[in-house]
C-alpha cells in the first residue's frame, strides 16, 4: 500500500510545474517599441485585404474565409512577420554575436500583433465602426426607429449627428474637420476604453487556463 502511495506522489510531482525554474517575464523596451512599430503595417496589411480585396469593398469572393483571414486561426500576417522577424532576428545574431530579441520578447511581439489582428478583423472594428451611426443614418418616418428604440442608445456609445454622417455615407470628404471629430471623438473613447477591458479579461482568463491547458495535459 505504501509503495503504491509513494508510485502516486512521484508521479503527480513529475508532472508537476517547476515553479522555482520559471520566472515572471515583463515586456522589455525592445519588444515593446518593436511591437508598436510593427502594428500599424499589421493592421493595414489585415484591413486592406478584407475590405478592399473582400466583398465588403466589391471585388472577389468571400467563399470560405478566402478573403476574411481573421476568421481563421491562426492569423497568417502575424505568423509570416513573426517568422520574418525570427529570420532578421538570427543574421542580426551572426553579425554580433547577441540576438537582438530573445524568445520572450518575440512572444511578446506576437501577442501584440495578434490582439491586435483580432481587434481590426472583420468580426470587430469592421462591424464596430458601421453600427454606431446605422440606426440615425437610416431611421425613417416608416420604420419608427426614433419611437422603438432611440431612447434605449446610450448618447456617449453612438453617432447621432446626422450632420456629420454625410461624409461618411456618401464620401467626398474626410474623418479630420472640427464637426467630424466632434462627433464622432465621445463614442471612438468609449469604446476604446471597453474593448481594452474585453481583451484584459480574455488575457487574464488565458493565464488561469493556460497551466493546465498548456504544461499538465499539452
Amino acid at each position: 500500500m505504501n509503495s503504491k502511495k509513494v508510485k502516486y506522489s512521484s508521479r503527480v510531482q513529475s508532472h508537476a510545474p517547476n515553479r522555482d525554474s520559471k520566472k515572471f517575464f515583463f515586456p522589455t523596451w525592445k519588444s515593446a517599441l518593436v511591437g508598436l512599430l510593427l502594428l500599424p503595417l499589421s493592421t493595414y496589411w489585415v484591413m486592406r485585404m478584407e475590405i478592399m480585396s473582400g466583398n465588403v469593398g466589391g471585388g472577389g469572393s468571400a467563399f470560405g474565409g478566402a478573403h476574411y483571414s481573421t476568421c481563421l486561426s491562426l492569423f497568417f500576417n502575424v505568423i509570416f512577420i513573426i517568422v520574418l522577424l525570427v529570420g532578421l532576428n538570427y543574421i542580426w545574431q551572426r553579425l554580433f554575436s547577441k540576438a537582438f530579441l530573445d524568445k520572450n520578447e518575440i512572444l511578446t511581439i506576437y501577442i501584440l500583433l495578434s490582439m491586435s489582428t483580432a481587434v481590426a478583423g472583420t468580426d470587430m472594428l469592421q462591424i464596430l465602426i458601421p453600427m454606431l451611426p446605422h440606426p440615425f443614418w437610416f431611421a425613417t418616418q416608416e420604420n419608427e426607429w426614433a419611437n422603438l428604440f432611440f431612447r434605449s442608445l446610450p448618447p456617449w456609445l453612438i453617432v447621432s449627428n446626422k450632420s456629420a454622417l454625410t461624409g461618411f455615407y456618401e464620401g467626398e470628404s474626410t474623418f479630420y474637420t472640427i464637426a467630424h471629430i466632434k462627433a464622432w471623438i465621445i463614442p471612438i473613447i468609449s469604446w476604446s476604453f471597453f474593448l481594452m477591458i474585453l481583451l484584459l479579461i480574455m488575457f487574464c482568463t488565458n493565464i488561469i487556463i493556460k497551466r493546465q491547458w498548456i504544461e499538465r495535459e499539452k
